[in-house]
């Protein structure tokens, strides 16, 4: 490429051919961009295809870091977005059951889990146990059914599922308005809501369960 800097190198044991590219900023975004598209690739072989996301941008800007992750993922593929401090290594089983609820409803608009702690009384699970020992919520995790029990809550009026947990296909942020920028509180609330306007339904794995710290920091006035 015109302008740009190539050098190859002989791998000494080898033999192996290898091209050193220049650091400017185009190279290094097509890098990127093969990195990913390789990534892809790998993972091609799974049905469905589940990205798990962890969006986090400083002074709270959520929606735009959903946003930054979301873009890459082909359509066809899932999104699973997660907290920071939710924890879903409970369950082995958790990508199974992910995939069985997404066979049994395959248009779902979003679809949870259930955990220790949470605002929402619909995905608060009954015998949990209490205080934070990793060791005691993920003896409870296994102790679950190992199929995908669905629990639909799309008619339930007072029914506001947890972005703490959202698996969501790639497709359904097409089909929305695009998300309101600096948004922070309520993003979770705002994507049920439009999720629902477009006539998808909300579904509750019930028997998967993922710890949750929820201490409710975001409730603390920015310093």
């Amino acid at each position: 490429m015109k302008g740009h800097t190539k050098r190859s190198t002989i791998g000494k044991r080898t033999g192996t051919k290898y091209y050193n590219y220049c650091q400017c900023v185009n190279c290094e975004a097509t890098l990127e961009k093969a990195r990913r598209t390789l990534v892809i690739l790998k993972m091609n072989w799974l049905d469905p295809v589940i990205h798990p996301i962890t969006p986090w941008l400083p002074e709270r800007h959520l929606s735009e870091a959903v946003e930054m992750n979301v873009r890459p993922v082909p359509n066809g593929h899932w999104v699973l977005i997660l907290d920071w401090d939710c924890y879903i290594g409970l369950d082995k089983r958790w990508y199974d059951k992910c995939a069985s609820a997404i066979a049994q409803v395959p248009n779902a608009g979003v679809i949870s889990c259930m955990t220790n702690r949470i605002g929402s009384p619909l995905q608060k699970m009954a015998g949990a146990p209490p205080g934070r020992n990793i060791s005691d919520h993920e003896e409870f995790a296994q102790s679950l059914p190992d199929e995908a029990i669905l629990r639909d809550v799309t008619d339930i009026r007072t029914a506001k599922l947890s972005g703490m947990f959202f698996l969501i296909k790639r497709d359904t942020f097409d089909e929305i308005p695009e998300l309101p920028r600096s948004k922070f509180i309520g993003l979770d609330n705002w994507l049920g809501d439009r999720i629902r306007e477009i006539g998808r339904r909300l579904y509750v794995i019930t028997s998967l369960y993922v710890f949750h710290g929820y201490r409710r920091t975001w409730q603390r006035p920015k310093e």
